[in-house]
């Protein structure tokens, strides 16, 4: 009887831990503890193709030059790093939203052929002095300000966009277009 109790108790606890993650939909890898997008995508392509498509997509999402984003553009080896910024906002009692800070974040995207893979991590809010996003978790930290919450929405919807634009611009162009 008391192994079930305390399997029952395990269960509602491991619960509670992921659904508090979880409910900021905000991923945090296991192993360094730090919120990490990644995902392998099989796609059709060289690892070339893959590259200028990822490359492209850089310059399209980001409305600047991938050289401006990347640190690293090495078609060789099929990789691409560098970073950006998120920017969060307040919305006030009258409704209007106001820039408060950004959250920067390293991208790195690594091509072969038929599939290429994204990490998106280092979340960094850049309030002085910066502080890993990770805080945001932490219900029980003394320093915890329910918009928090808030902010991880935002990174959250944000993420959410540039992934599925990311798969968008990843995938093969159809041949067949009429767009010359």
């Amino acid at each position: 009887m008391i192994k079930i109790k305390l399997f029952i108790a395990a269960i509602i606890c491991c619960f509670l831990l992921n659904t508090e993650v979880m409910s900021q939909n905000l991923p945090v890898n296991a192993d360094t503890k730090l919120i990490t997008y990644s995902e392998v995508v099989q796609t059709k392509g060289t690892k070339n193709e893959l590259y200028d498509r990822a490359v492209d997509w850089i310059g399209s999402f980001y409305k600047k030059s991938p050289i401006d984003i990347c640190q690293t553009l090495n078609k060789n080896d099929g990789v691409i790093e560098g970073g950006w910024k998120i920017k969060l906002y307040e919305t006030d009692n009258a409704g209007s939203k106001k820039e408060i800070s950004t959250v920067t974040y390293i991208l790195n995207i690594s091509v072969k052929d038929g599939r290429y893979k994204y990490t998106f991590t280092k979340f960094i809010w850049k309030k002085p002095p910066p502080v890993p996003a990770e805080k945001w978790l932490d219900k029980k930290a003394a320093n915890y300000d329910p918009v928090f919450d808030d902010y991880a929405k935002q990174v959250t919807d944000y993420m959410k966009d540039m992934i599925a634009s990311l798969k968008k611009g990843m995938a093969p162009k159809d041949k067949n277009s009429t767009d010359w």
